[in-house]
């Protein structure tokens, strides 16, 4: 019986999961819209749905100008989706299916189309038809033969811009795939591949890389910036018989052939709801969604032709939006006075399509940098320098020569310092002499910046972008409701307005559409011009801040914070970048954040973990080394340590090898590689060594020999109260690979010195194996302890929860390690094992990547203690 009803509960979810593909019975139907609506596809290969939305499973795909039977509709995602019955053409049956298809691939049939359509075919064997562009010339896509399209290799570095909000980044090369997300307009990727033929309708896709994801984006809603394929060409279809304008350019919505007998005075919603945006293919909002399927709008202008869409300028509560055509029908009311059409500017011309040659040869006589910076090469596609990089953006180099093509690259030969290099054609634009310059593809202000301001502008919305330059890298985000003064006039670029704005020590854009114009605050200061010239940067430092100091990342990918602690990110640094720091870190739960000033992304702070104190050429601070057979200058003298140590000979292996060999190395007496092998090289040093020291010269490293070698002495033989030590420039060591577990083997004392107070204590390793588990050795040790937290007794340390990492320096032989302190007594009765020594428990000290008892994973708050202690080391660090 229990297996039957297995079987028939399968069956069930089996015939749930179907029962959208069964197909469908000719009686009623579940419908919001009336009996008999149909639809047409937009284009090829349109995918039905088994529900609404993009993560929902594919059924099949339709082909362009097909006929669905429209049953309702919904919103998903934020897309409109239309519930439909329709047949599948790959099918040889009449059987129909119902499913879900995007609104944007859907469009209504005229008047003139559903007559003939009903009067020659069925929805079981539908005929394709003319698609219907409201009345206007039907844009026909150019055909694409099969197989004929390749992916060509890009050349490396090429980038793409999104033309489209909302294009998906997918996981393969077709909508079948999953959308791994939906990217931005204006969105950078770079190219991996270029299909041959791209462009609107032609079912191609480039293969790209973003954020470190590899994917695959439609050819329809990408733009090339610079490169392009290695090898082959790339033909671009249009959507349009004619060739089509790479930038916007307005077009006729009916048969007339010019802007001027453009007569339609209204457009009628044939969706649901449509967005209303604030420039063709631009922005919108959601709340501010045109409503109401049948409604009509006034025209505002003559239509606009981008991104394979024609868009009609509407007019709605005293403000200009644009809607796509394939979301409206255009029509003229006889009783309303025609609309004067309006220039609409156009967005300038794709940077992938070349310029037509001059009549005459160019003479031009310099090069201006287009980028932030540059790299200068020694040779065409040669060596170059990062510290002698061009950086500046609109700066001007003089030409040197004639350009050299190499590399699929135009080089320049300039002239720098009395030097020639070259730069390469995308960084650069040709400039001076008798032609003008080549235009950028984002041209900063020629006015004069009036450091007064000329007004005040109020953010709209939380986490508008900063920008550098006009649709540029993004400095910073700002919150809502932030009023700043604007110090040039507003320009207009990509059909926004832009604001050049000072934001404290930063200037940059913001746009338009994400700020307000007000009336000056109340007492608000006249802003300060920032130092510098007048031309724009994305951050200039004030004129009287002077670095404290330089530092160099030891890691990639770092994350340059607004705020010191775990706050929000404004980019990511590379590894081995040098940048100045200004004024001392500042602690955050326990990590240490440098303020520092990137040359592109601005001010932000740095977790300390993540860089190293450096010179500004970057080269490491130099820091006193204790010569061979030496010992640098002691904090104080006659130091005495205990330790226990096992006998080393030929043949033994082991971190307490590679410990021996590499103090034998510190003090000159072995000049290998350093081993963990106990080989004859590493017997003969010690021979050398105990010769040296008066001992019995055997290569045998028995107690005696590691004592004199490491200035250690037996444990219980030292005298407690001698609180003097040796420190030698820090040093950073692996708790599970640097063999720190020998060096301070389980059983031994040594003396340990609190950096930020300058106390020594004793302590007695008795166990751990994620980090060295430790008690102070005396009462007068636990004293000296509490003495550094500033309490009396070891119980006010833990009723007090004083958690915060201590950094801590313990000399073992002649080096010196950075470690840090968790002084909070715990682990009773297991971990006290010294009687008498005024502490209930143990304590714990941490090395680099040692791990925490609860969570076993590295702290943060450790790490950045041992970061502190091996910069403030009193004689430095290696």
């Amino acid at each position: 019986m229990t297996m039957y009803r297995r079987r028939l509960l399968c069956f069930a979810l089996a015939l749930s999961m179907l029962i959208t593909l069964i197909p469908a019975a000719t009686g009623s139907r579940i419908s919001a819209y009336a009996e008999n609506v149909r639809m047409g596809i937009t284009l090829d290969k349109v995918n039905l749905r088994y529900g609404a939305g993009t993560d929902q499973k594919i059924a099949f795909e339709l082909p362009a100008n097909h006929v669905c039977e429209i049953l309702g509709d919904k919103t998903a995602q934020k897309i409109h989706w239309f519930k439909v019955r329709t047949t599948d053409p790959s099918r040889k049956n009449s059987n129909t299916y119902t499913g879900y298809i995007h609104g944007d691939f859907m469009r209504e049939l005229t008047a003139a189309e559903i007559t003939q359509y009903n009067a020659g075919n069925s929805v079981s064997t539908p005929t394709p038809i003319p698609a219907s562009n409201g009345g206007a010339p039907t844009p026909t896509p150019t055909p694409v033969p099969a197989g004929r399209s390749q992916d060509l290799p890009a050349i490396a570095g090429s980038i793409g811009s999104v033309t489209a909000g909302g294009t998906n980044f997918r996981e393969g090369p077709g909508t079948g795939y999953h959308s791994i997300e939906r990217l931005d307009r204006n969105t950078q990727v770079e190219l991996l591949t270029i299909p041959s033929i791209r462009g609107v309708g032609s079912g191609t896709f480039y293969k790209v890389k973003y954020n470190g994801t590899v994917g695959y984006i439609m050819s329809d809603f990408i733009s090339i910036i610079s490169g392009g394929p290695a090898s082959g060409s790339s033909e671009v279809v249009t959507a349009t018989p004619a060739p089509a304008s790479s930038a916007a350019t307005p077009v006729p919505a009916s048969s007339a052939s010019s802007a001027a007998n453009f007569t339609y005075t209204h457009v009628k919603l044939t969706l649901s709801s449509c967005h209303l945006r604030v420039a063709p293919g631009g922005d919108y909002d959601d709340k501010n969604d045109w409503l109401g399927k049948g409604s009509v709008l006034p025209l505002a202008g003559v239509p606009v032709k981008q991104g394979g869409y024609t868009w009609y300028p509407v007019s709605k509560d005293g403000k200009t939006f644009y809607v796509r055509n394939d979301c409206v029908s255009p029509f003229t009311d006889t009783n309303a006075a025609p609309a004067a059409p309006t220039p609409t500017p156009a967005p300038a011309a794709a940077t992938d399509t070349p310029a037509p040659a001059p009549a005459t040869p160019a003479v031009y006589s310099n090069v201006q940098l287009k980028l932030t910076s540059c790299h200068l090469r020694v040779a065409p596609g040669g060596d170059y320098d990062d510290k002698n990089d061009w950086l500046g953006k609109g700066s001007i180099l003089p030409l040197a020569g004639n350009p050299v093509n190499q590399g699929n690259y135009t080089w320049y030969p300039v002239s720098k310092d009395g030097k020639t290099y070259y730069v390469r054609n995308d960084c650069v634009q040709l400039t001076g002499g008798d032609n003008p310059a080549v235009p950028t593809a984002t041209p900063e202000p020629t006015a004069t910046i009036n450091p007064n301001g000329i007004g005040w502008v109020q953010t709209i919305k939380g986490g508008v972008n900063f920008r550098a330059t006009i649709n540029g890298t993004v400095i910073k985000q700002i919150k809502k409701n932030v009023t700043l003064p604007y110090l040039l006039e507003p320009v207009q670029k990509n059909g926004y307005t832009w604001y050049f704005v000072q934001d404290g020590a930063n200037r940059g854009y913001l746009r338009g559409d994400m700020v307000k114009v007000i009336n000056a605050p109340v007492n608000t200061p006249t802003p300060t011009p920032a130092a510098g010239t007048e031309t724009p940067t994305p951050t200039v430092a004030p004129a009287e801040e002077q670095p404290t100091g330089y530092l160099k990342t030891n890691s990639g990918g770092v994350n340059l914070r607004k705020k010191a602690g775990y706050t929000d990110t404004i980019g990511r640094v590379d590894k081995n970048v040098v940048l100045p720091y200004f004024g001392e870190p500042t602690k955050v739960k326990g990590v240490l954040w440098y303020r520092v000033k990137h040359p592109t992304l601005g001010y932000g702070y740095l977790h300390g973990t993540y860089v190293n104190m450096c010179n500004a050429d970057g080269t490491a601070i130099a820091t006193p080394t204790p010569a061979p057979g030496t010992t640098p200058a002691p904090i104080n003298t006659n130091s005495q340590t205990e330790a226990t140590y096992t006998t080393l000979k030929t043949g033994s292996t082991g971190d307490a090898v590679r410990n021996l060999v590499t103090e034998l190395k510190n003090q000159g007496y072995f000049s290998g590689s350093v081993t963990n092998k106990y080989t004859t090289a590493v017997a003969s040093a010690v021979k050398a060594f105990q010769k040296a020291k008066g001992l019995t010269a055997d290569g045998i490293a028995g107690a005696a020999t590691q004592h004199k070698l490491f200035n250690t002495v037996p444990v219980g033989a030292a005298d407690t109260s001698n609180l003097s030590m040796t420190l030698y420039p820090a040093e950073k060591i692996d708790w599970y690979t640097g063999g720190i577990n020998e060096l301070w083997a389980k059983g031994s004392n040594y003396k340990v010195y609190d950096v930020k107070t300058g106390i020594v204590w004793w302590a007695h390793r008795w166990s751990g194996g994620n980090h060295a588990d430790v008690e102070p050795l005396t009462a007068a040790d636990t004293a000296r302890l509490c003495k550094c937290y500033g309490v009396s007794t070891a119980q006010e340390i833990e009723s007090k929860n004083l958690y915060q990492r201590r950094p801590l320096l313990v000399t073992i032989g002649s080096r010196t390690f950075a470690c840090s302190l968790f002084g909070i007594p715990h682990g009773y009765p297991e971990g006290d094992t010294i009687p008498n020594n005024d502490m209930r428990g143990q304590v714990c000290i941490h090395f680099t990547n040692s791990k925490t008892h609860n969570s076993n994973k590295v702290d943060s708050g450790h790490e950045a203690a041992i970061q502190y202690a091996y910069e403030h080391a009193p004689n430095g660090h290696k």
